[in-house]
């Protein structure tokens, strides 16, 4: 009685089990041994199928899987197996079942192999996307999630595979929901790329911003949060990005955000103050902020060099006691040099 339960429940599994296929691509195109690595992986990530082999002598994919996953690598081996990427933003994409899609992108734009990690970075990241893989001969980012989720992955890549000058496409925003808001901002004035990452330390720092990525090759910031984060987060790049040539170098001047009622946080820092100071060496800088850190104990307080901006965001009488502070300090330094004519 035993055997019989245990063959019919073997008879059953094995039932339920798709069908195996084994089947062999060649490529037309000629491979390097470092591509159809880059191929392997790609193929077993995107279609689950771990039965996969290349070989770079006969030029060829093999693979043993599912009929779907069987179908869904020769496709993904018809993308990549091409002499160069398709141009004016083609995309491919492939739907094996409801709510779960495959798609390919060539980020034709990015000019260099870190760029282009830098491109998928921002993807995988801003989009929460679980499976993507790059092909660096064709700069070809192939990802599989939901519907939701590869839309948005299409609307990051289309901000993002631009050339360097050029404006992305509108709208520079994405709403997964009235509170899970996307936003790339594009920075015209960081002299460089260390600039640009002060930019986004202060930033993600200041308005907690979770999920924020650089794109050096358009100068850019693809962020992901809450409603009052990204506007708070969009006020300090207005605020930052500017040129140098733009503030006093006589005068301290300063810019302040309050953050809207609702969003306020439990530790009462909704204010945002951004000071920008005279120019001085960074010794002075330094025991500058030092003592605003001291004095007004606040957490969060950030310099962006370029600008001499000091970022402190605090409760109100932490922002007060940071102004008086700053107040005190210019007393006792020496007026900053005239600008040269």
């Amino acid at each position: 009685m035993r055997f019989a339960i245990f063959a019919l429940a073997t008879s059953l599994a094995c039932a339920q089990t798709p069908a195996q296929v084994s089947k062999v691509f060649q490529f037309t195109q000629n491979q390097s041994e470092n591509d159809l690595q880059q191929m392997t992986v790609l193929v077993r990530g995107i279609t689950d199928a771990q039965n996969i082999s290349t070989d770079s002598t006969a030029q060829t994919l093999a693979i043993n899987g599912s009929a779907g996953q069987t179908a869904m690598a020769g496709w993904l081996v018809r993308q990549m197996d091409l002499s160069a990427a398709p141009t004016g933003g083609v995309n491919a994409q492939w739907s094996p079942s409801p709510n779960d899609t495959v798609r390919v992108f060539y980020a034709t734009q990015a000019a260099t192999l870190p760029a282009l990690q830098e491109l998928a970075t921002n993807i995988r990241s801003v989009a929460d996307i679980r499976r993507l893989f790059v092909y660096n001969r064709l700069k070809a980012v192939a990802i599989r999630d939901t519907d939701a989720k590869v839309s948005m992955a299409a609307w990051l890549m289309d901000q993002l595979n631009q050339p360097p000058g050029s404006p992305a496409p509108a709208p520079h925003e994405y709403k997964l929901s009235d509170n899970d808001i996307a936003r790339v901002f594009e920075l015209k004035n960081p002299p460089n790329p260390q600039s640009l990452q002060e930019i986004a330390t202060l930033v993600r720092s200041v308005a907690d911003i979770q999920r924020m990525f650089i794109y050096n090759r358009r100068k850019s910031l693809s962020v992901r949060g809450t409603a009052d984060r990204v506007a708070l987060a969009e006020w300090l790049v207005s605020e930052l990005d500017r040129p140098a040539s733009a503030l006093s170098v006589t005068a301290p001047m300063s810019q302040e955000y309050r953050l809207p009622e609702g969003a306020s946080p439990r530790d009462g820092e909704t204010v945002v103050r951004v000071f920008y100071l005279p120019p001085q060496p960074p010794a002075d800088l330094h025991k500058t902020i030092s003592a605003v850190r001291a004095n007004a104990q606040v957490r969060r307080t950030y310099i962006y060099n370029t600008l001499y901006a000091l970022a402190v965001r605090g409760t109100p009488g932490e922002i007060l006691t940071a102004e008086k502070t700053i107040e005190e300090i210019g007393k006792t330094q020496p007026p900053p040099p005239a600008p040269k004519p």
